[in-house]
């Protein structure tokens, strides 16, 4: 057991492995240039108008959850017996939260007549359905990613038909909203389907309620609904920011830029989707043991967010002309300072692996607010001086504290700070140590 020592079921996970990476590099080719496609054929004005109300609507996102999303996987892991309780209250919190807020947005619409408000509104219809995204956590849970990931390639199609459909009539930036939730509803059917192909059918009378659990999982999961929002804060708030110090046409380019540099992120979530249950079985087993496959998760997650930086910062002028021609050049700049950002969002996304296990998610909530006021006094320095790339280097920076930086307040995170820093400075070379059987490094 050379190669992977700490993991139990190496076929099990080079399998769902491929699979997710087949998900991914199949949204890459597909979605991402049906995408561009769109916003070529929006322009940058509807384009940043659209992203403008995704970037609102993405803020509200950890509400809409509540949260719970790694919490029901951690749950699913921990108390198996318990499955049908944790699905039916976990489809119940946040199908119920989801329709409350969509009825307030729509409520606050005939109040406003906002025309803005009304595309957000249409928007949040498709969080409706995502109760039934725990049927995704389930699966998650027992390393069965091939379901999840047969669900989202459906979706991808489905999604990119209808978009390439909807640019051959000439359809109005309405008609790509209500695209935008119909792929919502679509993978959260398609989820409940394949669940039920597989398992007996669950019959919702006869499974009771569960209020204690229900109270179980919101204390636990408040820290992440707040840290969550702060955290979409510092990463949105530079849009709604430039879209009113810059006009629509700034948010189109901005966001032009972000979605190249943030397609990336999908790697680090792939890698986290795969080992996060495998790391909670871990702690609950050899703390020694999972404190050096985190620090290993630290290295990997460095390793390939140079790899994806250098090449994009050095190309950004050529990427930006080639997909969104020279209605969009302004995006190059930004482009090259934005995607810097990967490199903290890689060790960010990672840091869920300690944060839920650990039970700090109080903690990550004084860290993201602190991060996302950061942003916020930033964007209003940088981006009246240096324009929408200003916005850039605020999210750089920003970024880094609520990854990193600001865990060297707390007792309980500093270890982990230096473990993050260690990984850093030393461009995650201590990868290699993964290949080592039987020795596990103590924590620093």
């Amino acid at each position: 057991m050379k190669i992977f020592p700490l993991l139990k079921n190496a076929r099990k996970f080079i399998s769902n492995s491929l699979w997710i990476l087949s998900e991914n590099i199949l949204r890459l080719f597909v979605g991402f240039f049906v995408g561009v496609y769109v916003a070529r054929y929006l322009g940058p004005d509807e384009f940043g108008v659209y992203n403008y109300c995704l970037a609102i609507l993405t803020i509200l996102t950890p509400i809409l959850k509540l949260g719970l999303d790694n919490i029901i996987v951690k749950e699913f892991v921990n108390c198996y017996k318990e499955k049908i309780d944790i699905i039916k209250t976990g489809v119940l919190l946040k199908g119920g939260m989801a329709l409350a807020l969509t009825f307030l947005l729509f409520t606050l619409y005939y109040l406003t007549s906002s025309y803005n408000l009304l595309l957000i509104s249409i928007m949040s219809i498709g969080y409706i359905f995502q109760g039934f995204e725990v049927f995704g956590f389930y699966y998650q849970s027992i390393n069965e990613n091939k379901k999840i990931t047969q669900c989202k390639l459906f979706q991808l199609l489905f999604s990119s038909v209808l978009k390439l459909v909807a640019i051959h009539l000439n359809c109005g930036i309405v008609v790509f909203v209500w695209l935008y939730t119909i792929d919502l509803i679509t993978l959260y059917i398609a989820l409940y389907i394949f669940y039920q192909i597989d398992h007996a059918k669950i019959n919702w009378r006869e499974v009771p309620f569960s209020s204690e659990k229900s109270i179980k999982l919101v204390r636990e999961s408040w820290p992440f609904i707040l840290s969550g929002v702060a955290g979409l804060i510092y990463m949105r708030a530079d849009q709604i920011m430039i879209k009113n110090m810059l006009g629509d046409s700034a948010v189109g380019e901005f966001s032009a830029a972000v979605r190249l540099s943030e397609i990336i992120y999908m790697i680090p979530n792939m890698v986290l989707l795969v080992l996060f249950p495998a790391i909670t079985k871990i702690f609950n087993e050899n703390k020694e043991r999972y404190i050096f496959i985190v620090r290993r998760l630290f290295d990997l997650m460095v390793v390939i967010a140079w790899l994806m930086i250098i090449p994009i910062s050095l190309l950004s002028n050529c990427i930006i002309n080639l997909l969104y021609g020279a209605q969009y050049a302004g995006a190059a700049q930004i482009l090259t300072a934005h995607v810097y950002c990967a490199l903290f969002v890689f060790i960010g996304i990672a840091n869920s692996a300690w944060v839920v296990n650990e039970k700090l998610g109080k903690i990550t909530l004084l860290r993201t607010l602190l991060a996302a006021c950061l942003n916020i006094t930033l964007n209003m320095y940088l981006i009246p001086k240096y324009g929408a790339v200003g916005a850039a280097y605020a999210t750089c920076i920003s970024q880094f504290m609520a990854s990193i930086g600001l865990n060297v307040l707390t007792k309980s995170t500093r270890p982990w700070f230096y473990r993050q820093i260690l990984s850093l400075l030393t461009f995650g070379f201590g990868l290699y140590k993964i290949v080592s059987a039987g020795k596990y490094e103590k924590s620093i």
